[in-house]
């Protein structure tokens, strides 16, 4: 079944997207996994303009690969709080944090440890990976002042 899908957090209903569901994934409290991300289906209604059924999910859970360490995760509730808070208060947490981070935030950008299983603070969106795994070793060698990177085997 075709269904055009909105976002938990697009409020005004702007970016519309064009999915082929099953049909009992189409109800209410259903989830569905697209690309090892789980999604959440928290509404089903009709819009005027659109001839399909009309969905609004929600990102549950996110895989990420086994050997991130930190991650910097797109947060559309912290960009929805950050864009509706007064200014008084926006100079508080600059003050607080620094105008990098408060700028970051007005982005959506939250930075994340990639433990195990994370929970963001403010979606409750849940990232998680199978194992904690090191990336590759690099050793660095000095050949008269210019540095050459070496992958090890």
């Amino acid at each position: 079944m075709k269904v055009t899908m909105f976002d938990f957090y697009d409020e005004d209903r702007e970016t519309p997207i064009d999915m082929k569901l099953k049909d009992k994934t189409v109800s209410k409290g259903a989830t569905f996994k697209k690309n090892d991300v789980t999604y959440m289906v928290t509404k089903v209604f009709n819009k005027k303009g659109y001839k399909r059924k009309c969905v609004e999910v929600k990102m549950v859970a996110y895989k990420l690969p086994n050997t991130v360490g930190k991650f910097a995760h797109k947060c559309p509730a912290k960009k929805e709080i950050m864009l509706n808070m007064e200014q008084k208060h926006v100079k508080e947490l600059i003050k607080k944090y620094g105008k990098a981070t408060i700028k970051a935030w007005k982005k959506g950008t939250v930075k994340m440890a990639g433990t195990a299983a994370s929970v963001c603070p403010d979606c409750k969106c849940v990232f998680w990976k199978d194992k904690n795994e090191l990336p590759d070793t690099i050793e660095v060698v000095s050949l008269k002042g210019k540095k050459r990177l070496i992958k090890r085997k």
